[in-house]
């Protein structure tokens, strides 16, 4: 069983942004503090969330401060990385990692409750942290704890962008229509409709964005830095025209 010191609750956050921000670490170097300033481009309520994730990772402290784990891992390989993520997994949330492989979804959840105080309302997003770590880590985990996945053929339809026009129909020409940021870690409760933002580009016009994606949680970690890219160039245009 766990100790006293790893009671916060496992990490509820979106496993491709975990790992977009420790490829961040990577390439600017650890920052004395994964706090609201070093998160600035997360909405606050994200932030939050990364921030417990980091901590109950024991990554960083109660004052947000890096700890040599973090360090570790963010200069580590990518090779090593999935060595570092199971002991991290397995040392901090032993009662998770060690429950049998036929361990049901309620197994799970009364561990997360017993052990954390965990609400159901929160054990979708902890169970896809969970089950996308192991898999990462070369962790065994049983079957039945993993999050069922989309039908066929619903995956494409759900991440496409769209200028609020239904599925099938052309993008509007008149408007350019590229993906816009937007708190995925809220989308990941399978939230739908678009969402808008306006750019300015001075005298010159604007760029309307319009983003639909219903399941972040779905992007490879590939597509996410590629969007992810790609939104932050979009953005960068407001402030070259500004």
């Amino acid at each position: 069983m766990a100790s006293d010191e790893t009671r916060l609750p496992p990490p509820s956050a979106a496993w491709p942004r975990f790992i977009t921000v420790i490829d961040r670490m990577r390439e600017e170097g650890v920052p004395e503090k994964v706090d609201r300033l070093y998160l600035a481009d997360m909405a606050e309520g994200t932030q939050y969330n990364y921030r417990q994730t980091f901590r109950s990772l024991g990554l960083t402290g109660d004052d947000d401060r890096s700890l040599p784990a973090l360090r570790e891992l963010a200069e580590a390989d990518a090779a090593d990385r999935p060595e570092l993520i199971g002991k991290i997994m397995s040392g901090r949330y032993p009662d998770l990692v060690g429950l049998p492989l036929d361990a049901t979804n309620d197994d799970f959840f009364e561990v997360l409750r017993d052990h954390y105080g965990v609400t159901s309302v929160q054990v979708k997003k902890i169970r896809t942290f969970f089950s996308r770590a192991c898999d990462y880590a070369g962790l065994p985990m049983s079957p039945h704890i993993r999050p069922s996945k989309p039908g066929p053929g619903t995956r494409n339809r759900s991440e496409r962008w769209h200028a609020d026009q239904p599925v099938g129909r052309p993008a509007m020409t008149a408007v350019h229509t590229p993906p816009a940021r937007a708190d995925h870690d809220e989308r990941e409760a399978g939230g739908t409709g678009a969402q808008r933002r306006d750019i300015s580009l001075g005298d010159a016009g604007s760029v309307s964005v319009i983003m639909n994606i219903n399941r972040w949680w779905e992007l490879s970690d590939d597509q996410f830095i590629k969007l992810r890219n790609l939104i932050k160039a979009i953005e960068a245009l407001e402030d070259s025209g500004s």
